[in-house]
């Protein structure tokens, strides 16, 4: 991978989620996540925090899908970044969000 370039994104809302997750199984567990997300961040995977923009986006599409409003604002970073794909396992719920292209991960080789 080319040093500095940005190899994939996501909102600081998932890594919440993904952080719940690990910290509900042991503060070891957490640990290694963070080890994990750590060395993604090396070769150029960005989480992106909600700021103002992502908000306004967010809020917009909160009220027009009806999204949970983390949902909705995993789906405006993925918008306002131009991002190739939000990856979910659950297509269906982000359907609804005009503009959003979604993949699942084994639709992108991942198991």
């Amino acid at each position: 991978m080319e040093a500095g370039k940005v190899t994939g994104l996501a909102s600081t809302i998932t890594l919440a989620e993904i952080l719940v997750g690990a910290y509900r199984a042991s503060s070891k567990a957490a640990k290694t996540v963070d080890l994990a997300l750590s060395k993604l961040e090396a070769v150029g995977f960005k989480f992106l925090p909600v700021d103002r923009a992502v908000a306004y986006k967010g809020a917009e599409i909160r009220a027009a899908c009806g999204l949970k409003l983390p949902d909705a604002l995993i789906a405006a970073t993925s918008l306002l970044n131009n991002a190739h794909s939000l990856v979910t396992r659950d297509k269906k719920m982000y359907a609804k969000v005009e503009d959003l292209r979604t993949s699942t991960p084994e639709e992108l080789g991942y198991q």
